[in-house]
């Protein structure tokens, strides 16, 4: 009742916010936008084979200086496969796993997810995209050895909550060190988590 009230006095809910999107990569929709949006979860339709389909996103960053936003879909695989879109073929889990570096003035930081080939991190402050850096990853299971990797920032763009998203590529990844993340992402995969 109370909605049909306030949108005979505001009016509907305007015209739809229609997107542009660019690119799917670790785990986030890229795209452009004409209109200004704020960084949380908004209705916005995007093109696809049938024309524009409605898309739940949570709008998590903006990149001012290449113009785009990244944000997490609900129901990613049916509007991927909708507007035609690859999703990667590797597994990606969904984790804050704490991890130390020497690249940010707290010297840590959290994973938003994790897998076999990256990660995508969130810090206090901005990771310079094309630069290398340290990571321990902070398994807090006494049976699996915390991790120390080399990983390229790929890109960096900050979030409504005054941190920083990245998305980092392991650099350097021994096969042992795989197995013991393999190991980590399969045992979370299994509980349930």
């Amino acid at each position: 009742m109370w909605d049909r009230i306030k949108e005979f006095f505001v009016g509907g809910e305007g015209p739809p916010i229609i997107i542009e999107p660019v690119k799917f990569e670790d785990g986030l929709l890229r795209f452009k936008c004409q209109e200004k949006l704020k960084l949380k979860a908004t209705k916005l339709y995007a093109p696809s084979k049938i024309g524009h389909i409605e898309v739940q996103m949570e709008v998590l960053s903006y990149d001012k200086e290449a113009e785009l936003y990244r944000g997490k879909m609900k129901d990613e695989t049916f509007a991927l496969d909708a507007m035609q879109m690859g999703k990667r073929k590797e597994f990606r889990l969904e984790t804050n796993l704490p991890f130390l570096t020497e690249d940010v003035k707290d010297k840590r930081g959290v994973t938003e997810d994790i897998s076999l080939s990256g990660a995508r991190l969130r810090t206090s402050q901005a990771l310079n995209p094309g630069s290398f850096i340290g990571i321990e990853l902070k398994f807090n299971d006494p049976t699996i050895d915390d991790l120390s990797l080399r990983c390229e920032v790929v890109w960096c763009a900050p979030t409504r909550k005054g941190q920083f998203h990245s998305g980092v590529r392991f650099f350097t990844i021994e096969k042992a060190q795989k197995i013991v993340l393999k190991r980590f992402i399969q045992n979370k995969v299994a509980l349930g988590m």
